[in-house]
């Protein structure tokens, strides 16, 4: 900055400071017993939308729109994966009805073939 810009901004806000002092000028300070001062308490409420404003959030698909259903899906997939890694024990095969052997055992004498 040269002198001369330097001397303009400093009368500039000497200015602005002297107006502000002053009774008439609208930057002036209001006093507690002014009455047209507005309390915190006469402003009316907010409404619930500026309530609710989340601000700039990214979009997201209709699925993942809380952490609860993302996660959900997660481990839906991860299940999916796991299963073409580990084979799954799925119980005895004799409790799956799997053969078993003969109920009453194999008698000797019985014969169930044709002669010919």
């Amino acid at each position: 900055m040269t002198h001369f810009t330097l001397l303009k901004v400093c009368i500039t806000f000497l200015i602005h400071v002297v107006c502000c002092v002053c009774d008439n000028s609208p930057l002036s300070v209001m006093s507690a017993d002014d009455p047209d001062r507005t309390d915190v308490t006469d402003r009316r409420k907010i409404g619930k939308k500026i309530d609710a404003n989340r601000g700039l959030t990214p979009r997201r698909p209709t699925d993942f729109k809380t952490p609860r259903t993302k996660n959900r899906e997660k481990y839906r997939k991860k299940e999916i994966k796991r299963r073409s890694q580990v084979q799954e024990y799925k119980g005895s095969k004799a409790a799956a009805g799997a053969y078993g052997g003969e109920k009453t055992g194999i008698k000797k004498s019985t014969v169930k073939s044709t002669k010919l």
